[in-house]
């Protein structure tokens, strides 16, 4: 099983739910810049530190339907345009990628031995979204 990487937190004071009643919550999340690519559950966990009493703790945790991707992108992507991507490599070093003249690259990997990146181009046809 993978660590447990937390990438938002929202507090609701005890007493703000009512037994058996349910809230909607919206939190705005930040994936940590290096974070690995690859492929991720979503999880959301109430009361994740056991401060409100409760007789049922089997519902306390709720996984997005489908898988998050985690990529790492440059170029035009998302209605984005001129992104750039800074990252290290194994030995440390910094290298940015950008891209001009459209289409987006992705880094697939940082190279474990020696440093370096692999990296993919994409060029979209004209007037493609």
């Amino acid at each position: 099983m993978a660590a447990k990487v937390r990438i938002g937190t929202v507090h609701v004071p005890a007493g703000n739910l009512a037994v058996g009643k349910s809230m909607v919550i919206q939190l705005n999340v930040a994936v940590p810049a290096n974070m690995p690519v690859g492929t991720y559950k979503l999880l959301a966990q109430v009361n994740s530190d056991n401060a409100i009493r409760e007789s049922d703790v089997g519902n306390n945790v709720a996984t997005a339907a489908g898988d998050t991707n985690i990529v790492w992108q440059f170029g035009d992507f998302a209605g984005r345009r001129g992104v750039k991507l800074t990252l290290s490599d194994s030995t440390g070093a910094a290298a940015t990628f950008g891209l001009t003249g459209g289409g987006f690259g992705t880094v697939v990997a940082v190279v474990a031995d020696g440093g370096g990146f692999d990296v993919e181009l994409l060029q979209r046809p004209r007037g493609a979204t």
